[in-house]
């Protein structure tokens, strides 16, 4: 018998005693009731693991390491997707539109992302089931959601399988109450006697000491006043830290309230609170505990806007259920929430972080994704707007917008298939490298894969005996100023190289991949040599021609406007650029 088990509190006793025991217990998941309990429930296990105790069971599903090394990339199987609309049936999603309306969204958002990190742990149990049959597998502390979503998915569940929840909705109410009650403790708190009016300031942004934002920090100081505030502030840089120190900053928990508006804000965390566990009292706990928290995170957001008042906020947080919170705070106050979208979903069309999202507007690579894939759950009420990549600089898109592509070279961006040193990947890139002896053919290696040192053994078969094949760590930007074509394995790389005019195409055989946004483009992918190489011959002998135009308008947008120059005139300043200046009057 295969005993797996998820790790929670009331579990993880029972498996360190069958650890001590010697009966080499499996842990297949950790999801504590109380979120905060991860780390020291994982160390926990990971105790028993190193001292030979137990294992992980995804140790025993070696097809499943890429999954469990790239989390990311358990989206092209597409789980969320086909599980979606059952998965939302149990989870009630019409009740919450009915009986909590204010925190809907951010309910759906909250139970996605739930879902989202439970991909993996259906797909190991279902290695487990099928090697060792369903009749030898016991499992202890799974929850029924989980199971659902296994049957949902495989079609079948094990009359074995059964859930264990003890005393759910006994910690759901304590979590209700506990929470309700801090929340009205810590508004009573931030009661403040003659403190005055807030201070009007221009924008306040959400932080994460990116380059990107700093530069639109700088592109923005002539709107007025700049409010951040920082997440991770002790990890920045020396140089990060002084750039940012010309700024306001605040935190979550800098806010204030007024004597009345405190005592509302009191009241109002337990009701809140109790119209939240009655309507999702049945959620499983660590899902609910996070529910539970949004009238905190509400009544914490409107005390800071007792403090500041924005005409705009920069959000870098669409996948938490946070900001959907925070728009209607910001809204109650006469402000505007902003944002924009990080990357391009290729590995799927549902990705599940970013499935219900509102701000007032979101910037986004092209239209498509809006308009043809997920739009019908983002915020009827959202400007959305096309606007390219946003982590080109100024400099670099005058550049490129102004030389037109006149190189041949050809640049292959890799990371998941590096990793795997997938056989195919292999094949087309040699393949190019001795058609095209007479071109560059760059070889850049990204992501963790290449920091960590995984790449050599890939960049040595690709390249071995192709002196034309060349690895690099060039900025993209600079790789696409020299290229005429770009080939890549599923990324937003692809559309930041056509947006610039390079033709670019994804490379197409990561196994299992059920769904792409590439492939709504007909010639986009390639899934052979013999295909890559028919591409760029067909281009050049005038057989085939790539999207252009508005055939690729919808993918990303390809005009003349940087990324910046929205944003500004989104905030009512005017471009820098001379030519949308002239646009726009």
């Amino acid at each position: 018998m295969t005993t797996l088990y998820f790790i929670n509190e009331w579990t993880a006793w029972r498996f360190i005693w069958a650890a001590l025991l010697g009966r080499n217990p499996q842990a297949i998941a950790i999801e504590p009731l109380f979120p905060r309990m991860m780390v020291p429930l994982g160390k926990l296990v990971q105790w028993a693991v190193d001292s030979g105790r137990a294992r992980h069971a995804a140790d025993g599903c070696p097809e499943l390491k890429y999954y469990r090394d790239f989390r990311v990339t358990i989206e092209s199987l597409d789980i969320f997707g086909e599980t979606e609309e059952k998965m939302n049936a149990f989870y009630n999603f019409d009740g919450l539109d009915r009986n909590v309306p204010e925190y809907a969204m951010a309910c759906k958002l909250s139970v996605s992302n739930h879902t989202a990190v439970r991909q993996l742990t259906i797909m190991v149990l279902n290695h487990i089931a099928v090697k060792k049959g369903v009749g030898n597998i016991r499992l202890i502390g799974a929850q029924q959601a989980i199971l659902n979503l296994y049957q949902e998915y495989f079609g079948e569940l094990p009359t074995s399988f059964r859930a264990q929840e003890t005393a759910k909705k006994i910690v759901n109410a304590v979590y209700a109450a506990t929470i309700s009650s801090f929340g009205a403790l810590r508004s009573l708190l931030r009661i403040r006697v003659g403190r005055g009016g807030p201070k009007n300031v221009f924008l306040m942004a959400d932080f994460i000491g990116n380059a990107h934002d700093m530069r639109m920090f700088d592109e923005l100081d002539d709107g007025g006043d700049i409010v951040v505030m920082p997440r991770g502030y002790d990890m920045y840089s020396p140089e990060t830290k002084a750039r940012i120190a010309r700024f306001g900053m605040c935190t979550k928990s800098d806010g204030f309230f007024s004597v009345i508006d405190g005592l509302k804000a009191a009241a109002e965390a337990f009701k809140d609170g109790l119209s939240l566990w009655r309507q999702c009292r049945d959620y499983p706990s660590d899902l609910f505990y996070r529910i539970a928290c949004l009238p905190y995170h509400r009544l914490s957001m409107r005390a800071v806007f007792n403090r500041y008042h924005p005409k705009f906020h920069w959000g870098r947080d669409p996948y938490n259920p946070e900001h959907i919170i925070r728009r209607q705070e910001l809204n109650r106050i006469g402000g505007r929430a902003h944002s924009c979208l990080h990357g391009y979903g290729a590995l799927c069309d549902a990705v599940p972080a970013i499935r219900y999202i509102s701000f007032d507007r979101y910037y986004t690579f092209g239209k498509i994704i809006h308009e043809k894939l997920i739009g019908d759950t983002w915020a009827p009420d959202m400007d959305v707007v096309p606007t390219g990549s946003f982590g080109v600089t100024r400099e670099k898109f005058a550049d490129l917008k102004a030389t037109p592509r006149s190189g041949m070279d050809i640049v292959i961006y890799t990371n998941y298939m590096a990793y795997l040193n997938d056989d195919k990947t292999v094949e087309i890139i040699r393949a190019l490298g001795e058609t095209f002896t007479d071109r560059t053919v760059w070889l850049q290696v990204r992501g963790k894969v290449s920091k960590a040192g995984q790449s050599q053994a890939f960049i040595e078969r690709c390249s071995n005996g192709l002196a034309n094949v060349i690895p690099t760590s060039d900025d993209i930007f600079d790789l696409i100023a020299r290229a005429r074509y770009a080939f890549s394995d599923p990324s937003t790389v692809i559309l930041e190289n056509a947006q610039f005019g390079v033709k670019a195409f994804m490379i197409d055989v990561l196994k299992d991949h059920k769904k792409s946004i590439y492939r709504n483009f007909p010639g986009l992918c390639v899934k052979t040599p013999a295909e890559a190489i028919a591409r760029i011959k067909d281009i050049e002998g005038k057989a085939w021609t790539y999207p252009e135009g508005d055939d690729i308008a919808d993918l990303v947008e390809i005009g003349d406007t940087h990324f910046l120059d929205y944003v500004r005139t989104g905030m009512g300043l005017a471009p820098k650029d001379e030519t949308y200046r002239k646009e726009v009057a």
